[in-house]
């Protein structure tokens, strides 16, 4: 009967105490920007994250980086809040500069492909509560990566901002579940 007790007090009281310290902790500044933007965060439950160093990059800047240890997979988070002057009503100009800048420039016509994918109107809507987004597929600089294989994931919500969403990784059989979408706006107001 004691074990019992013992065990059910450890199952219910000390592990999800466990868990929950756990969790990644966002920089103040990180939380500073998504606020301003209107973003969600969602922390991975799983122990499989776990933060990275965030490191000065001239070629492209970046406010927050996790690593997903299964995978080998980097993601860097770039958190631009709308002050009226960024948009300009073509968040596709700014994504397509930022997908060429950031591509290989490689003679190597398989190492300087750039696919890109625009995110459906429902999905934009129902999952991201965005106005608009595109994903581009390519291999990046090295001087922003060495990883052979970036994808971007890029939303822009008028009057909020932007977000970039830079997932670096090496095994092109990666799958990219759900268990990645980690940020989305707040919901529409009605």
């Amino acid at each position: 009967m004691l074990k019992k007790i013992c065990f059910s007090f450890l199952f219910f009281y000390l592990i999800p105490f466990g868990i929950l310290s756990a969790q990644l902790a966002l920089p103040a500044d990180f939380q500073t920007k998504l606020t301003a933007t209107g973003l969600s965060f969602f922390m991975p439950v799983e122990h499989n994250f776990k933060i990275e160093k965030v490191y000065k990059n001239d070629l492209q800047p970046y406010d927050f980086a996790i690593r997903q240890k299964k995978n080998k997979v980097e993601i860097r988070y770039l958190v631009i809040p709308d002050t009226g002057i960024i948009a300009g009503g073509y968040p596709h100009l700014n994504f397509s500069n930022r997908t060429m800048t950031l591509a290989s420039n490689d003679d190597d016509e398989a190492n300087s492909a750039i696919s890109v994918l625009q995110i459906s109107e429902k999905t934009l809507h129902e999952k991201y509560h965005a106005d608009w987004g595109a994903i581009s597929f390519f291999r990046p600089k090295a001087s922003f990566s060495y990883a052979h294989y970036c994808k971007l994931v890029a939303l822009y919500r008028e009057g909020l901002g932007y977000v970039y969403t830079f997932f670096l990784y090496n095994d092109v059989n990666v799958e990219f579940n759900a268990g990645y979408d980690l940020l989305e706006f707040e919901e529409w107001t009605k």
